[in-house]
């Protein structure tokens, strides 16, 4: 995997659904004119409600706006409201019911911060010019 400055962030999270039994089916950080990143979950993933709510699968999205979960079988979205750099552990807790139950996400938002947020956000910044 190439290392670009989300490339840590990413896999932390990756980490953090892991150890709750919901690993992606496959996962990267991309850069193409900016900086994002993918978890993919396929239809055939054992822990994912493909019954009802999932069923060709999800995909949960990080980008400059945020992180958005993608219905792979209707290609609607939904916003997940944590902060670009969410703790993992947080994130995961967010994500983990609506992915296994299909429950919506809560409409609260979570102001957690990964460790490493202000590091990554920097390497970030300077890497797509951003930074003043």
């Amino acid at each position: 995997m190439t290392d670009y400055p989300h490339t840590a962030y990413l896999t932390a999270v990756a980490d953090a659904f892991t150890r709750v039994s919901l690993e992606p089916t496959s996962w990267e950080a991309m850069a193409d004119e900016e900086l994002d990143g993918v978890f993919r979950f396929g239809s055939d993933h054992p822990a994912l409600d493909t019954y009802s709510s999932w069923p060709d699968g999800a995909e949960l999205v990080w980008c400059p706006n945020g992180w958005i979960l993608v219905d792979l079988n209707t290609r609607s979205w939904v916003e997940i409201h944590a902060d670009l750099y969410a703790d993992p552990d947080r994130l995961v807790a967010i994500v983990e019911p609506v992915l296994r139950e299909g429950a919506p996400p809560p409409r609260a938002w979570d102001t957690s911060r990964w460790s490493g947020a202000d590091d990554a956000e920097k390497a970030a910044e300077a890497s797509t010019g951003a930074a003043s």
